[in-house]
């Protein structure tokens, strides 16, 4: 069997065995089941029942705004042909939130802001972004974050903003291309992240993640790639970024301390692992890496 009909007879196997545990749309009573118990209470604004779709309009109780939940049958096209439909679901709670506490919050972000300082909201439903903000002088963006920061801080109800983001760029000459990214604010602290800062909450959370879930971070610093014992031919060669090239190369070293005591490093490059099957963030680290 040569390569491309292999590979055309996996795909409608797949396909097939996605497709025989097809089921149908949800009911507007099923989905407003699940909106109460991720979102909390609402009320039923409106909602219609088809064969493939059924669309629910709700009202958030503990903050009057409106969103949709939907479920629906998505059709499975590979290469141009149609093996079907399954079932898939739609929710605008995250977005319409966002929406609604930049809005409440207006007259405060407008004055945190001023007349230098411009923000926009950042509704997509997948993002842990709220705010971007793009301003000329950095001590005047990382002001205006920390009075939104704290305007939208008391939008939290119930902490639902947790986690959220508000960004702070450079906009040079009045222009998006260029910008520099100059730091933070993440929600509910109302701190200000400078981008090492970031750097660092990021490889924190990698080595929780990854390593060890207890792992403490213990300071960075800067080296050579010949520092840290891996080989050159398993970097994981990543467009649009910067990875090692040679011996000479610039890493950086993120330090924590284990729950055991000992002290492990991971660097800022991808490396591959289990003969080229996998990557990961390059660690020395002794355990086992998930």
């Amino acid at each position: 069997m040569n390569g491309k009909r292999k590979i055309a007879v996996l795909l409608v196997s797949a396909a097939a065995l996605m497709l025989s545990g097809c089921g149908s749309v949800k009911n507007a009573s099923a989905l407003i089941g699940e909106a109460s118990r991720q979102h909390g209470d609402c009320t039923v604004v409106s909602q219609s029942e088809a064969e493939d779709r059924t669309k629910v309009v709700l009202r958030d109780s503990l903050q009057g705004f409106e969103y949709e939940v939907t479920s629906y049958m998505s059709e499975l096209l590979i290469d141009g042909s149609s093996f079907g439909s399954y079932p898939s679901s739609g929710d605008t709670f995250v977005s319409e939130l966002k929406k609604a506490v930049a809005e409440n919050a207006k007259v405060a972000l407008e004055a945190a802001c001023g007349d230098d300082v411009r923000y926009e909201v950042f509704a997509d439903r997948n993002s842990e972004l709220l705010l971007r903000m793009y301003t000329a002088n950095e001590e005047r963006g990382r002001e205006a974050a920390l009075g939104c920061a704290k305007a939208l801080q008391e939008q939290n109800r119930n902490n639902r903003l947790d986690g959220m983001m508000i960004y702070v760029d450079t906009e040079p000459d009045g222009g998006i291309e260029g910008s520099r990214h100059l730091g933070s604010v993440k929600l509910p602290d109302v701190t200000w992240l400078t981008s090492e800062d970031e750097d660092i909450m990021y490889f924190t959370e990698i080595a929780r993640q990854h390593t060890d879930k207890d792992a403490v971070f213990l300071r960075k610093r800067d080296g050579k790639f010949s520092e840290t014992g891996a080989d050159i031919e398993k970097v994981v060669c990543t467009l649009g970024s910067d990875y090692p090239t040679s011996a000479e190369s610039p890493v950086t070293f993120y330090y924590f301390r284990a729950s055991d005591g000992s002290e492990y490093f991971i660097c800022d490059f991808n490396y591959y692992v289990d003969k080229h099957s996998s990557f990961q963030w390059y660690s020395d680290y002794k355990g086992r890496m998930e």
